[in-house]
């Protein structure tokens, strides 16, 4: 159980973007937004994750398209102008068991296009 979530045009906790992988009754990812606290998904779909493996996640924007991809292949995109260029990148985790996440390699490039890219892994070291 868990998510790992990637988040873009973050302005504050109730508005921004975000491309997440989860751990929830099933494995699946979700591109979506959150508009005055409440969540959209844009796109998503079920996927396998195989505990003790690792992960590249990004999270690219572009004007109003966004898109996210796992392990070099994207899985999601979307075209939305709730938030025009605005905010700023994060990451985010909810790991409530011994689930262990961890990033490394966390980059963002450019202003216009804006990507937001991580490595992490999932399992126990």
């Amino acid at each position: 159980v868990g998510a790992t979530i990637l988040i873009a045009r973050y302005i504050d906790s109730s508005n921004y973007y975000y491309f997440n992988l989860l751990r929830f009754g099933g494995d699946s990812f979700e591109l979506g937004k959150v508009v005055a606290g409440e969540a959209a998904t844009l796109s998503g779909d079920v996927t396998t994750i195989t505990q003790n493996q690792d992960y590249t996640l990004k999270l690219v924007v572009t004007g109003t398209l966004i898109e996210g991809y796992i392990n070099g292949v994207r899985v999601a995109s979307a075209v939305d102008s709730e938030y025009s260029g605005t905010g700023s990148p994060g990451l985010s985790l909810y790991c409530p068991d011994t689930n262990l996440v961890t990033f490394n390699n966390f980059q963002v490039f450019g202003i216009v296009p804006r990507n937001v890219h991580a490595n992490f892994f999932i399992g126990e070291r």
